[in-house]
């Protein structure tokens, strides 16, 4: 039985990895339709422990795309942040 339900998983998950390598937070929930990288890099660690390394791959390979994307955005936060000034968009 456990066998058939790690199957099972491995099966959802890799149908539900998006194109990108993301995880979908939720599949069955509308407004968890995106990924959480927390979440995902838990995902990719079970998925690098069943042998499922090419899927964990692809979604540090988007973690680090995405991160690298938005660098800029994250280091003017940080300054901003330093400096005591407000990280509320304007």
């Amino acid at each position: 039985m456990a066998d058939a339900l790690v199957s099972r998983a491995i099966e959802i998950i890799r149908a539900n990895q998006a194109s990108s390598g993301a995880y979908i937070a939720s599949p069955n929930f509308p407004p968890y339709r995106y990924a959480w990288f927390r979440d995902g890099a838990f995902v990719a660690y079970a998925m690098d422990g069943v042998g499922e390394t090419a899927s964990a791959a692809r979604f540090h390979d988007w973690a680090a795309a995405t991160i690298a994307q938005h660098a800029a955005q994250a280091h003017a936060g940080i300054t901003r942040a330093r400096r005591g000034e407000s990280l509320k968009s304007e």
